[in-house]
């Protein structure tokens, strides 16, 4: 999910600009000025009153329908942006500048594949500081490209033309692929330059999870949520944290954020419907089961979770169902298992119950070990 724009900034400099305004009118370096101004403080508004202004008198200018795709970004008018930049390229206005904000807007937009595109037309000769190569992390990592993201931060990294901002994605793109060491020293140097890179935050709080550290998790997490509070990835890890706090009420609360923005992972709905076990809250599991299953009917260990949660319910019949379902698509199905001896009677002790959750949680950390296993051992 994209980073929430900043709130708009009171500026004394901006209220003295509008007031020259007012007296001349006419001048585009005050306009100019203005906007630019504006747009940093985020008073999107007053931007935009400038780009209009002078489009209404120039309706081809190019800077200034550029001035106002960035208006349009910012104000998450994605479509929009990148339609008034691709037509700047279309009518032959090369600056990268323009290119490399079209790309902004594709991947603020979800369009990482056009994203991609546009950034690899853009020679690397243009891109001294980085933002193009960074965003170009960014769109191979949404992708799943994650070796060949990190194959291009360490080609680039050889050469000693790496930005903080480059380690931090990087860091993040270390830990998906397993690399932990190389995960923590890449945060550490993204997050000394910027304490509140949102990537490293992640990063380093997932490899805090990944060694049980939940409390040291649990607030770098939280400061990772303030930079981005729109994060399913995020809230998930961090109702991993509670979880391995055992603070289940809380675990939940996350898990429900974490599947509002995140709402195609079956990892998290599965993490949901286990903490709503755990809750006692069968009805709850179920439903959270039913959500991973609209997503993928053919995955065993959701018919078999649902299966769990029909058996405790008390309904039988259905929960027979939901095994057959699971054992046919996973015959090694545990889940299922676990089912038909609660359906039989012979499941009826919470240690039973937990050595089941702690081998079905589907979101795994690293190592082997599954998000029951953390959390049971910790609770043990």
């Amino acid at each position: 999910m994209p980073i929430p724009p900043p709130p708009p900034t009171p500026s004394a400099r901006l209220d003295r600009l509008l007031e020259y305004l007012k007296q001349d009118p006419d001048n585009p370096r005050l306009r100019a000025d203005i906007f630019d101004t504006a747009l940093t403080e985020g008073r999107l508004a007053t931007a935009q009153e400038q780009a209009l202004a002078m489009l209404e008198k120039t309706p081809q200018d190019a800077p200034w329908r550029h001035r106002l795709a960035l208006v349009r970004i910012a104000q998450t008018e994605y479509p929009e942006a990148r339609r008034i930049l691709a037509q700047l390229i279309d009518e032959g206005f090369t600056d990268p500048v323009i290119t490399l904000n079209l790309a902004h807007a594709a991947f603020r937009d979800g369009d990482f594949t056009t994203a991609e595109q546009t950034l690899r037309q853009m020679p690397e000769s243009v891109d001294e500081s980085g933002p193009a190569f960074v965003l170009l992390l960014r769109c191979l990592h949404r992708l799943g490209a994650v070796s060949d993201a990190l194959a291009l931060f360490q080609s680039r990294l050889a050469t000693g033309g790496v930005s903080s901002d480059a380690f931090g994605v990087a860091s993040l793109l270390a830990f998906d692929a397993g690399l932990i060491a190389e995960a923590g020293v890449w945060s550490e140097a993204a997050l000394a330059d910027d304490p509140l890179h949102y990537e490293a935050l992640v990063a380093q709080g997932s490899a805090l999870l990944a060694s049980r550290d939940a409390d040291a998790a649990a607030l770098v997490l939280d400061r990772a949520l303030t930079v981005n509070p729109v994060d399913g990835r995020t809230w998930s890890a961090r109702a991993t944290a509670s979880m391995l706090q055992m603070d289940l009420g809380e675990a939940q609360r996350q898990y429900e954020k974490a599947v509002a923005y995140m709402p195609t992972h079956i990892g998290t709905w599965h993490g949901l419907a286990w903490c709503r076990l755990m809750l006692k809250d069968f009805a709850g599991a179920r439903r959270a089961f039913e959500s991973a299953l609209e997503l993928d009917r053919n995955f065993g260990e959701s018919h078999g979770g649902l299966a769990v949660a029909l058996a405790m319910e008390g309904r039988a019949a259905e929960a027979r169902e939901a095994i057959e379902r699971a054992n046919r698509l996973d015959p090694s199905n545990l889940s299922a298992r676990y089912a038909q001896a609660v359906l039989s009677g012979d499941a009826t002790d919470v240690a039973r119950f937990e050595g089941l959750a702690r081998r079905l949680l589907a979101g795994r950390i690293m190592g082997g070990k599954s998000m029951a296993d953390l959390i049971l051992e910790r609770r043990s």
